[in-house]
């Protein structure tokens, strides 16, 4: 029993250790908006526990949605990342149907052979009660680094 205490803790910190090396860079997959699903690209870059970088929305008419994003990577390796800013396109563009910030919430996993962030996102200019909130799922996956 004290051999399996001990080995838990290890276990863990091998994993954060992964997430560690593993977590910046960039992450590509899909985020899903009702019946929508859109390709979306996530560069982080990472500062001990606090997280910046830019995230890529490819809507179907060609546009790109790309904004700077902030957020914070927790013990349990669960990160919070919020769009700060669109910088594409200009304000004079935009449509509030497909340019709007979000609120990302993370998990990153790692397998055999794979390592994901997957989790949920919503609108965060409309509260939950609210009718016009947009909210959806998202999975990333890290894209191989080439040797």
């Amino acid at each position: 029993m004290k051999k399996l205490l001990f080995l838990f803790p290890l276990l863990f910190f091998g994993t954060t250790v992964q997430a560690q090396k593993y977590l910046p860079g960039l992450w590509s997959g899909t985020l899903t908006q009702g019946e929508d699903t859109y390709r979306v690209e996530i560069f982080l870059i990472r500062n001990q526990d606090y997280l910046t970088g830019q995230s890529y929305v490819y809507l179907p008419n060609g546009e790109v949605t790309a904004s700077e994003i902030r957020g914070k990577l927790h013990q349990d390796l669960s990160m919070n990342v919020y769009d700060t800013k669109i910088v594409k396109p200009d304000a004079e563009v935009r449509s509030d149907s497909l340019h709007f910030q979000r609120h990302f919430q993370l998990l990153y996993s790692r397998s055999f052979d794979e390592l994901e962030l997957r989790g949920y996102w919503q609108d965060w200019h409309h509260s939950a009660g609210d009718p016009q909130r947009r909210q959806g799922k998202i999975i990333l996956r890290r894209k191989a680094s080439k040797a």
